[in-house]
């Protein structure tokens, strides 16, 4: 550093300065924090360009644009309302890059929602012009016309107000682009059939994009349901013909039937066309009425390959198979056949309805899920259900996939009694199962792999997942010694295969690794008083066997 000749005298001794040198001295140190000063504006000004030359060579100039589309589908997921579309378009207009990316996504384009607010200011041009964008992927339409503080006068058969009968929506749903999936939400099935006399009464011209519809959902939500003299007897008639897939979700049994409740429920109709379910290759419904609607609409459906039902019950529900209804005994007499059937999923099921397992017949049934959330799986409901399953499968055929999501089980004892009903299955699939018994017996049988480590059990079991584990239900030391028992067996020639692939996955914050490590210690504490304590960071885990 030079210092200036004035201020030797000081640099070289504790001196005082005088007056006039304290003032020139400030006057110096002024003129370096001023050269200071530029030189950061100039450093700044340059590390600017640094960055702004770096963001030339950014990997994201190089992304290809199926890329960039894949995480344009990750901000907007699901069917865009018209808030997310604004996203989309947003998106568009960052540069002509990510304009062609949201161009060539065509999934971006391809599932669109409709509230009931925005259907007085629905532009039937603009939508066909988005979903135009869809080329090849299918289109679907989201219709939500239901609201629980403003419901529809439909019920009351006053048609002013009901937003399905809106002339735009007609219009987009006869002259618009063709569809393949139509989701309709109404108050009252009488708005549906507002709907169903609007296209019917427009004077589009064939084809319109309503014949073209493949995939059909509707759920109504809070109306009273009324028997066959009303026009709701129709609902299901006018239904395209091009509809192979149909979804329904009827109201719950104290909404749709405020009066009579339960006689009305069980006495109801849902007056289903008989060409209609023959038709149908997919069939999801949902409904909880006191009564055998559900069975009494499956005897049609003799080309469903995927079916589910969803009970939507009470666990301790009474009147879903009452032996002396005429529905349920001609079942018991004659079987219910679906001879198509792939896949059935049963959701809510009550141990009251699970005899519907005795009466069905179905020959290419490949995968059966059931879902039965906290306070339905009792004891008395798997109980029943190992009973009806084994006269079913004995009658029929081997199942080869099982799922059971949401189970309770008093114990360990009562999933491998349950598991060994099934010796076929190659797949199977355990979601989020509890172990509810309270003696001391029950509390130590909460292990899945304990169940599933029987001699016989599962032999043929290829594919296992475990989702969303607690580590009080699976012992993560059991993992490996399970899996090398099982491909031992199969080298030794015994009747059992190697698993091929495991996926096990835990609830979040659950640490199976530190779980594993606690109860060996606690066990070497026991033996010889050895104390050690290790712990892990919280995560979830997920391990595929190769």
């Amino acid at each position: 550093m030079v210092r200036r000749k004035n201020f030797v005298h000081l640099f070289t001794s504790n001196a005082i300065p005088q007056a006039l040198e304290v003032a020139s001295i400030q006057q110096a140190i002024d003129g370096f924090e001023a050269r200071i000063s530029n030189l950061k504006s100039q450093i700044q000004a340059l590390e600017d360009q640094v960055r702004e030359h770096r963001v030339l060579l950014s990997p994201m100039r190089r992304m290809p644009p199926e890329i960039l589309g894949e995480i344009f589908q990750f901000i907007v997921p699901g069917y865009l309302d018209e808030e997310t579309r604004s996203i989309v378009t947003n998106l568009s207009l960052v540069c002509k890059t990510w304009y062609y990316a949201a161009q060539l996504t065509h999934r971006l384009w391809s599932r669109v929602s409709i509230s009931k607010d925005t259907l007085p200011v629905l532009s039937p041009k603009k939508m066909v012009a988005w979903l135009g964008r869809a080329r090849s992927p299918p289109r679907s339409l989201s219709i939500c016309a239901s609201d629980e503080d403003h419901p529809c006068r439909c019920a009351t058969n006053d048609s002013t107000r009901c937003p399905l009968s809106n002339q735009s929506l007609i219009q987009l749903l006869t002259e618009g682009p063709s569809l393949d999936h139509l989701s309709i939400f109404c108050d009252a099935p009488r708005c549906f059939q507002r709907l169903l006399d609007s296209i019917a009464e427009s004077e589009a011209a064939k084809p319109r994009s309503w014949d073209s519809i493949k995939s059909l959902g509707l759920s109504i939500s809070s109306r009273a349901w009324r028997n066959s003299t009303g026009p709701e007897s129709l609902i299901f008639t006018h239904i395209p013909k091009s509809v192979t897939s149909f979804q329904l979700y009827l109201p719950c049994a104290h909404v749709a039937f405020s009066r009579g409740l339960p006689e009305q429920s069980r006495m109801a109709e849902i007056p289903f066309p008989n060409d209609f379910l023959q038709r149908l290759t997919s069939f999801t419904i949902k409904c909880n009425w006191h009564g055998t609607q559900i069975f009494s609409a499956l005897v049609h459906c003799v080309n469903v390959k995927t079916l589910t039902l969803d009970f939507n019950a009470d666990a301790s529900a009474t009147d879903l198979w009452p032996a002396d209804d005429p529905t349920v005994e001609h079942l018991t007499r004659v079987g219910l056949h679906l001879p198509q059937l792939r896949t059935l999923c049963m959701h809510r099921v009550p141990s009251t309805a699970i005899k519907f397992f005795e009466v069905l017949h179905t020959p290419s049934l490949e995968k059966l899920e059931i879902y039965n959330p906290r306070g339905f799986s009792t004891a008395r409901f798997y109980e029943q259900l190992k009973t009806s399953v084994k006269v079913w499968l004995q009658r029929d055929h081997a199942l080869y996939h099982l799922s059971l999501r949401h189970a309770s089980f008093h114990s360990d004892e009562i999933l491998q009694s349950l598991l060994a009903g099934f010796p076929s299955l190659t797949h199977l699939t355990i979601e989020c199962p509890r172990f509810t018994g309270i003696s001391e017996k029950a509390r130590g049988r909460r292990d899945v792999f304990t169940a599933l480590n029987g001699d016989e059990t599962l032999p043929r079991l290829e594919y296992l997942e475990l989702l969303n584990m607690s580590c009080d239900n699976i012992s993560f030391g059991k993992l490996s010694p399970y899996l090398m028992t099982r491909r031992l067996r199969e080298e030794l020639g015994e009747d059992c295969v190697a698993i091929k692939q495991l996926t096990l996955t835990f609830e979040e914050g659950q640490d199976p690794v530190s779980q594993s490590y606690r109860h060996q210690n606690e066990t070497e504490e026991l033996r010889n008083g050895t104390v050690a304590r290790v712990d892990f960071s919280r995560r979830q885990w997920k391990i595929r066997s190769p």
